[in-house]
């Protein structure tokens, strides 16, 4: 993979992509951000500016994610701060049982996932933990199903061949980010106890080694204002 600073001329694509997941996240029923509002192209200019956005390429293999937020889980409500710790160890223990109450992988074809049937028979797997034939889609709540569908099927319209019969899903990474997340304002900042900056997986903003590295970026970025530099007499 090659991660390098995003440049002007990325700025067609990068709004294309925007556009194309907001779509994917309202035909799924979630409706957090909304383009031209948030983000919107004078953020992303902006942003390109100050050195604070970055584009990725990569060459092979995929890691898919789908972002839980409370208004996703409304029937958790009455478990406060916790209640994406209690969602995500319900899954974990849906997945936990249909693999026999062990450490095995649950594993279905990839094409089988996306159209919501059994697989009669599964690919080999360079998974190096043991694995368990299991209808995955019936295991996870059905937004997640239905993003993980869309967004499998999308990627193959942006890289032909990555739909493919030959290719599996295994379940369940459910520990991508923290379930908790610290708050934060437009600063970066707690907004209770200044010059606190949250950050990266641990503080929940962040679900991987590369968007938690951009993450910290950020962050100090907004705090490199306040650090006075060592004056050598240049």
């Amino acid at each position: 993979m090659i991660l390098r600073k995003a440049q002007e001329t990325d700025f067609d694509a990068i709004c294309e992509l925007y556009q194309h997941t907001i779509d994917d996240m309202v035909e799924s029923g979630s409706h957090q951000w909304t383009w031209g509002v948030y983000p919107n192209e004078d953020m992303v200019h902006e942003d390109i500016r100050a050195g604070r956005l970055y584009c990725l390429y990569g060459e092979h293999g995929m890691s898919i994610a789908v972002t839980v937020g409370l208004e996703d889980v409304p029937q958790y409500a009455n478990e406060g701060a916790l209640a994406l710790l209690r969602f995500q160890q319900e899954v974990e223990q849906a997945v936990y049982q249909a693999a026999g109450n062990t450490i095995s992988a649950p594993i279905q074809r990839l094409t089988d996932f996306c159209q919501s049937r059994p697989s009669q028979r599964n690919n080999k797997s360079n998974y190096l933990g043991p694995t368990v034939d299991c209808p995955i889609h019936q295991l996870l709540p059905p937004f997640v199903v239905r993003c993980l569908q869309q967004g499998l099927q999308l990627f193959d319209r942006k890289m032909h061949g990555f739909y493919t019969a030959q290719a599996s899903v295994l379940a369940v990474e459910s520990r991508t980010s923290s379930p908790v997340r610290i708050p934060r304002d437009e600063t970066m900042q707690h907004p209770q106890l200044r010059r606190l900056y949250p950050c990266g997986e641990g503080a929940g903003y962040a679900g991987g080694i590369v968007s938690s590295a951009l993450d910290g970026i950020n962050a100090i970025n907004a705090l490199q204002p306040l650090i006075p530099l060592p004056n050598h007499g240049l």
